[in-house]
């Protein structure tokens, strides 16, 4: 009273059908996780910018009396270099696996059963994903690191802005 042979086959491929619906779209999800990742990074770099001219404009305005009160915005400036270099990093080109297989669907398979073509392209979604992932790590890691620069630029940038508004009121109050 066992199952037939063709019972297996067909459970097996029941698997296959719902493996193959449920990561089709994998490899493509990834590729729009990886665009928001670039899009974070490059409004980091923007307000990194922003921070930095800020700051560019505050050092024109006030006068440095002491010599700890400069080595903020050389912080600040060193900070900004590692916001840069993260994003510059970050949005190199990087070679995304797809599961695009119009183009050789019907020359590499055209002689073959469906359910191997449906082993085949869920091994290849398989492939793309682990590749895509591994990118997809690095990039959350860039990010990461390009937010803790961008805090580290903010914090001495206004340190430097709050002390030497102080200095500023001290000198003339006093």
């Amino acid at each position: 009273m066992g199952e037939s042979k063709s019972d297996d086959r067909k459970l097996k491929q029941d698997t296959l059908n719902f493996i193959l619906e449920y990561t089709k779209g994998a490899p493509e999800q990834q590729f729009r996780d990886a665009e928001a990742l670039d899009s974070k990074v490059v409004q980091a770099l923007g307000i990194g910018s922003v921070v930095i001219g800020l700051l560019g404009f505050a050092i024109g305005r006030v006068y440095i009396s002491s010599l700890s009160l400069i080595s903020l915005p050389c912080l600040a400036c060193a900070a900004y270099l590692g916001v840069v270099i993260s994003c510059f990093r970050d949005l190199g080109t990087k070679l995304f696996h797809r599961s695009l297989h119009a183009d050789t669907l019907w020359r590499d398979y055209w002689d073959e059963e469906v359910i191997d073509i449906k082993h085949s392209l869920v091994a290849s979604i398989s492939e793309a994903y682990a590749h895509n992932k591994g990118i997809l790590q690095a990039k959350a890691k860039t990010l990461n690191w390009a937010l803790g620069c961008l805090s580290a630029e903010s914090l001495f940038a206004g340190a430097f802005v709050l002390l030497s508004l102080s200095a500023t009121l001290n000198s003339i109050g006093g």
